[in-house]
């Protein structure tokens, strides 16, 4: 079922590099406990690496098969050391800055160093629409596997979606006609990117 369930995920959202290594790292969480042993989650990101380039080397050059990867060994690496600092919050409210600025860290070197500007208010826009994000992700699969049984019913669980959808497009187009939205860094050198993930 869990299989069934990311082929699924993987045919509605399409082959990107970034669902792959979701869909990849999930098969190989089912896998490990039909085995009952423990996953590696570094590991398994690496192991999702290898798999996709070996089918289509040129995902290298793809900034979301970067920015996915990057994101992701930000969750593994940093979110436990961030969560420890913030334990003096609720847990929910720890989680829900955590989980952003441990991908934020390690993403936005490489959008500086892409586009030669840095979103400024683009960590706390995060922190905000998060648990947007997760209702409307959450939402869109429900609707989508309701949709399959039941058209009607995933017509409706999907029209609720406009409302949080909304609310999410307003606060990003909002925050970004801010005074000082983007700040210009300048074209950054490679050897000054592997420098700072370094």
């Amino acid at each position: 079922i869990g299989l069934g369930t990311l082929m699924i995920y993987l045919g509605l959202t399409g082959m990107q590099a970034s669902v792959m290594r979701a869909c990849l790292m999930g098969a190989g969480v089912l896998l490990a406990l039909t085995m009952n042993t423990k996953v590696k989650p570094l590991g398994s990101l690496l192991l999702a690496a290898v798999i996709i380039l070996l089918f289509d080397p040129l995902s290298i050059g793809d900034l979301g098969f970067k920015l996915s990867f990057l994101a992701t060994f930000g969750l593994i690496i940093t979110l436990p050391a961030l969560q420890a600092k913030l334990d003096w919050l609720p847990s929910t409210i720890a989680t829900l800055i955590a989980i952003p600025l441990a991908a934020s860290i390690w993403v936005i070197p490489l959008l500086c160093y892409e586009f030669n500007t840095l979103a400024t208010y683009s960590l706390a826009v995060n922190i905000i629409c998060t648990p947007l994000i997760i209702s409307i992700s959450l939402g869109g699969m429900i609707s989508a596997i309701a949709g399959l049984i039941l058209p009607g019913v995933g017509s409706a669980i999907a029209s609720l979606l406009y409302y949080p959808t909304s609310l999410l497009l307003a606060i990003t187009q909002f925050c970004s006609t801010l005074p000082g939205s983007n700040w210009s860094v300048g074209g950054m050198p490679l050897g000054v990117l592997l420098t700072v993930y370094a």
